[in-house]
C-alpha cells in the first residue's frame, strides 16, 4: 500500500508514523521489517529509524504470503455479489442460509469459502478477515478485510461505533404507545448458561453492555397478522444483538425460531402457529444488514455500501415500502 508523506508529518520518524499514525501492531511492524521489500521510502528499503519528509512516498507490503494461509480453509467457488473492492477491503452481499465463516458442519459452504476461491483463481494469498459478522439465515453486507493492519484499524472503528450499520427487520405486532416510534433499547446481553448457542437479556453489571437504535417505519397485515417494519442501527456488535433485543420489548423477528416467544413469558401455540406460518412464507428470521456507512482504510474517503434487499424479503414486505422510508 501507498503513502504519500504530508506536511503535518515533514521531520517524524518512520517508527512513530507506523504505530501512531497508521495504527500498526509491533507484530506486524516485526514482519514488515523481517521482508525483503516490507517498508519502502521512496523506492528504497529503509529502517524504521528514518525520518520522513513531506512530499515522500511510503509503500508497505502488507500482502499476506501463502504460508500464511489456513490450510483449513477450503476454497470453493460459489457466486458472490461483491458490493465494493479496494486494496484493502471486500465487501460482500452475503445470501440467505450461507455461514460467514466455517464451522462443525460447515466447512465448504460459507463466505469463506467462496472468497478463498475468489482470491486463489487471481494467485492472491488469502487470510479470511471478517470485521462483521451475520448469522446464517440474515442476509446483507459483510465487511472483510484483505490483510491484518486493514482489519485491526476497521475492527476497532466498529467497536468504537465508528462504522454505521443499518439493518431492516419485520417485527412481530403493532407498537403500543408506550414505544415510541423511533427509540433506544439498552440491555446487557450475554450467554444463557444452559446453551452454547442462545443469549439473553442480564443484569446491570453483568454480561456485555449493548444498544440498539430503531426507527418504525409502517405497520402493515400480512396473512392475518399485524407486523411492524423497522430499521435499526446496533451500536453494539453482540452475538444475536437485535434478536435478543427486539425480543426484549415483546416484538422478535418474525420468522425467528429461537427468540420466537420473546423473554419472560413462555412459548405458547400462538407464538407456535405464528413462527411456523412465517418461515413457510420466508423462511428464516426476516432481517437483513442493509448498509455500511464508513471511511474507507486506503484513502480515507467516507462511503455507504448497500446491500440490494433479496426477493424473500420483498415479498413480505408492504408495496408502498421505498428505501427512502428508511
Amino acid at each position: 500500500m501507498r503513502y504519500k508523506i504530508s506536511g503535518t508529518h515533514d521531520g517524524e520518524m518512520l517508527r512513530n508514523y507506523l504505530y501512531k499514525y497508521l495504527g500498526l501492531s509491533h507484530s506486524t511492524v516485526t514482519q514488515l521489517k523481517n521482508r525483503e521489500k516490507g517498508i519502502m521510502l521512496n523506492g528504497k528499503h529503509v529502517t524504521v529509524r528514518a525520518y520522513l519528509k513531506s512530499g515522500d512516498v511510503l509503500d508497505i507490503m502488507y500482502e499476506d504470503k501463502f504460508s500464511d494461509m489456513n490450510e483449513k480453509l477450503i476454497s470453493v467457488k460459489m457466486p458472490l455479489d461483491i458490493l465494493y473492492e479496494d486494496d484493502s477491503l471486500i465487501l460482500c452481499n452475503k445470501p440467505a442460509f450461507v455461514p460467514t465463516h466455517p464451522s462443525h458442519g460447515h466447512t465448504t459452504d460459507t463466505l469463506a469459502n467462496g472468497l478463498a476461491a475468489y482470491f486463489e483463481e487471481k494467485g492472491i494469498p488469502f487470510v479470511f478477515r471478517a470485521v462483521n459478522r451475520l448469522d446464517s439465515d440474515t442476509s446483507g453486507v459483510v465487511l472483510v478485510a484483505k490483510n491484518r493492519p486493514a482489519a485491526a484499524e476497521m475492527s476497532r472503528r466498529m467497536a468504537a461505533g465508528q462504522i454505521e450499520k443499518k439493518y431492516i427487520a419485520v417485527l412481530r405486532g403493532k407498537f403500543e404507545d408506550a414505544l415510541a416510534n423511533t427509540g433506544e433499547i439498552v440491555a446487557n446481553i450475554g450467554r444463557c448458561e444452559k446453551s452454547v448457542i442462545f443469549r439473553e437479556i442480564k443484569p446491570e453489571g453483568c454480561g456485555d453492555f449493548a444498544v440498539t437504535k430503531y426507527k418504525k417505519i409502517i405497520e402493515y397485515e400480512l396473512d392475518g397478522a399485524i407486523y411492524t417494519l423497522v430499521s435499526a442501527s446496533p451500536v453494539t456488535g453482540r452475538t444475536h444483538q437485535l434478536r435478543v433485543h427486539f425480543a426484549h420489548i415483546g416484538h422478535p423477528i418474525a420468522g425467528d425460531r429461537l427468540y420466537a416467544s420473546g423473554f419472560g413469558r413462555e412459548s405458547s401455540d400462538v407464538d407456535e402457529y405464528n413462527v411456523i406460518s412465517e418461515r413457510k412464507i420466508i423462511g428464516r428470521q426476516a432481517l437483513h444488514a442493509l448498509s455500511l456507512n464508513f471511511v474507507t482504510y486506503s484513502d480515507n474517503k467516507s462511503i455507504e455500501v448497500y446491500a440490494p434487499i433479496p426477493d424473500d424479503m420483498r415479498k413480505i414486505l408492504p408495496e408502498s415500502f421505498s428505501l427512502e422510508n428508511i
